[in-house]
C-alpha cells in the first residue's frame, strides 16, 4: 500500500501522457520480440530522481525486470538510492531488490585484485540477480560489457542455514571460505568467521553477526551474538550468508 502523500506526488508523472505513450510504445515491443531488440523509446529531459521513478514506474507497469546502464560507477551511485526508494514505495519489495553491479576499479589485464569493497558488491549483486531476489539493476556500462559465468555459478555464491537443519561443519567451513570469509580469532568484523569445538561464529557482510552451535551435523541452535563482548543475545530463525 502506498503511502496517500507519496501517492499524489507520484501521480501526476504516472499519468503524464510522455510516460503512458512510452509504457504502451514498450508493451507494443514485448509483443513482437523480433522487433523490439532494434527498436527504443526515448523519454527526454527527465532529472535524477525523475529518472529513478520512471524506471520503477516502467518496471512495475511491464511486470519485468529493470536494467538502468550507466556511464560510471559514480553516476551508478547516484541513482541506486531513489531506485530502491521508489522501487520499495511502489511495490512493497525490500531495498535489496535492487542492486548496483559496479565495474572493477582495476584493469582485468594488468594482474591486480580489485578493491575488496567492490568484489563484495558484486557478489552479493550477482547473487541476487541470479537467484531472482532482485528485479532491478544498476550498471554502468563497464560492468554490463563484461564477460559473466552461468547463472548457476553465481546463485551458488550464498546460502541460508536454519535451526535443525543437517550441515557438516567442515563443508559450511569450505563454502566460507570459498566465496572469501577469513578465519580470525575473534570476530570482530564483516566477512569474518571463527571455530571453537562445535561453535562457528559467522560475521556475513549484510545483517548480524551469529553464533551456530552443532551437535554433530545439525546445527542445534543459532543466536545473534554481540562481536564487541562476544556474548550471545536472541535467538534467530535463519543465517544468510552472503558472499564477499
Amino acid at each position: 500500500m502506498i503511502i496517500p502523500f507519496v501517492e499524489q506526488a507520484i501521480r501526476p508523472l504516472e499519468e503524464s501522457d510522455s510516460l503512458q505513450v512510452a509504457v504502451r510504445a514498450l508493451e507494443e515491443r514485448l509483443r513482437q520480440a523480433a522487433s523490439a531488440a532494434k527498436s527504443e523509446v526515448t523519454l527526454a529531459g527527465l532529472t535524477d530522481t525523475a529518472k529513478a521513478l520512471t524506471a520503477a514506474l516502467v518496471g512495475r507497469a511491464l511486470a519485468r525486470p529493470v536494467l538502468l546502464l550507466t556511464a560510471s560507477n559514480r553516476r551508478a551511485e547516484t541513482l541506486v538510492e531513489p531506485l530502491r526508494f521508489f522501487t520499495s514505495v511502489l511495490t512493497g519489495r525490500p531495498e535489496s531488490a535492487v542492486v548496483m553491479l559496479p565495474s572493477h576499479d582495476v584493469s582485468p589485464y594488468r594482474g591486480f585484485s580489485p578493491h575488496p569493497a567492490i568484489a563484495e558488491a558484486r557478489a552479493v549483486a550477482l547473487w541476487r540477480l541470479a537467484t531472482g531476489e532482485a528485479e532491478a539493476a544498476v550498471v554502468p556500462v563497464g560492468a554490463a560489457l563484461g564477460r559473466l559465468a552461468n547463472r548457476e555459478v553465481y546463485a551458488g555464491l550464498g546460502r541460508t542455514v536454519h535451526p535443525r537443519e543437517i550441515v557438516e561443519q567442515e563443508e559450511l567451513i569450505a563454502y566460507l571460505e570459498g566465496v572469501g570469509y577469513e578465519r580470525a580469532e575473534p570476530v570482530e568484523m564483516a566477512g569474518q568467521y571463527s571455530v571453537r569445538g562445535g561453535i562457528l561464529d559467522v560475521f556475513p557482510p549484510e545483517g548480524q553477526p551469529v553464533r551456530l552451535e552443532f551437535f554433530g551435523d545439525t546445527v542445534e541452535e543459532l543466536r545473534a551474538f554481540d562481536p564487541a563482548t562476544q556474548r550471545s543475545t536472541a535467538p534467530v530463525v535463519e543465517a544468510p550468508f552472503l558472499p564477499l
